[in-house]
Formats: C-alpha cells, sequence, structure tokens
C-alpha cells in the first residue's frame, strides 16, 4: 500500500506542475474544414463585431454564428462556420500563422504572397502588392478608432522596396494615407492604420 500511495503522490505532484495546454483561438470543428492549400484564411469574431460599428456589414450568411472563417482556394471562396457541412483536413501552414492572431483580434487573415484573390474594388489593388509578398497577415481591432496591422515578408529586399511604394500608391487612392504608419525594415514591410471605423468604407469600395 506504501508504494501505491507514494506512486499516486508523485504522479499528482507531476499533473500539478505540468502547464496545461492553452485553449486553441480558432475552434478544432471550425479548422478542420479549411483545406490545407488555401491561398488565403480570413477570421471574424462575429460575437464581438455584432456589439461594434460593423455590425450592418457582417456578412448575412454567417447570421447567429459565433464566430466564421473564410477560406480562399484559389478562385474558390469557402465560408466556414458552425453550420458549414463538416469537412475533415489536416492543418495546413496558414491556420499555424493565422492562431496567433486569431487570439488578439477580432478581424484578421493570412494570405500567401504570389497569389491572385478574387478581390474587386479597391481591395483588388492587394493582389498587386501579393506579387512582391512572400506572405502577408493582417488583424484589425476595434474600439473608438478602427486599428488595422499588416505586415508582409518578402523574398528580397528590393521585392519589399516594391511593397511599399505599391502600398503607398492604395493608401493614397484610398485617402487613409494620413491614417497609416508605414515601415519596412530589410524585406518585411509593416503598416498600421487608425482611423474611425466608418473610414473602413472606403477600403470596401
Amino acid at each position: 500500500m506504501r508504494r501505491v500511495s507514494g506512486l499516486a503522490i508523485a504522479c499528482l505532484a507531476l499533473s500539478c506542475n505540468r502547464t496545461p495546454e492553452p485553449r486553441a483561438a480558432i475552434d478544432p470543428k471550425l479548422s478542420a474544414q479549411v483545406p490545407p492549400d488555401s491561398n488565403a484564411l480570413l477570421g471574424l469574431d462575429l460575437a464581438a463585431l455584432r456589439s461594434s460599428p460593423l455590425a450592418g456589414k457582417l456578412p448575412a450568411a454567417f447570421a447567429g454564428a459565433p464566430y466564421a472563417l473564410i477560406a480562399i482556394r484559389g478562385q474558390e471562396v469557402l465560408p466556414i462556420s458552425s453550420a458549414s457541412i463538416a469537412a475533415r483536413y489536416p492543418p495546413g501552414d496558414v491556420l499555424a500563422r493565422a492562431e496567433p492572431l486569431a487570439r488578439a483580434n477580432p478581424i484578421w487573415a493570412v494570405i500567401r504572397g504570389g497569389t491572385d484573390l478574387p478581390l474587386s474594388g479597391n481591395l483588388a489593388n492587394l493582389n498587386t502588392l501579393l506579387q512582391d509578398a512572400a506572405s502577408v497577415t493582417l488583424s484589425a481591432r476595434l474600439g473608438d478608432r478602427l486599428t488595422v496591422d499588416l505586415q508582409a515578408s518578402c523574398p528580397t529586399v528590393a521585392a519589399a522596396s516594391r511593397f511599399e511604394g505599391s502600398l503607398r500608391a492604395i493608401l493614397l487612392l484610398t485617402r487613409t494615407a494620413s491614417a497609416t504608419q508605414l515601415q519596412r525594415d530589410g524585406a518585411t514591410v509593416r503598416a498600421t492604420l487608425s482611423a474611425p471605423p466608418d473610414l473602413l468604407g472606403n477600403l470596401l469600395r
């Protein structure tokens, strides 16, 4: 009995010292539906956004869902929510990069560089940027102001310089240049936009 008790105490001590695995920011039931070859992945914390100034701009297809993903594979757009048909895919690299973004932001996106996304309006200009990037991440937070962070990793310094120039042109086109801090560090470009939430309309036209 003493040996059994000692073993039980040792196991209990080990379990108490073990750091619990952090809960996934993206619901595994949703992430399992993301094709691993997706060119881009967008995440929307709908529960948080319904109490924000963007509530009226949320996709009607996600009515009632607490969280949604939108995967883009080639020219195919795949809405994913709790009402989706449950496919099962192994996790791809876009999900690994998305997890820390999803943990801190109600809106986020991970985009592979060199792809041509099915975008229209001013957003179609993003495809020009993607030709000079290896990967791009976007995240947005809402409060009294809308804060959008962009980070682009480019294959070369020259590509990063072109990316920076193209991004400056898009900011001027969308009248958001004065609200954006833009900097380049070697092959990485970072930008932060801070503006009233209704300025988002300029980006979506």
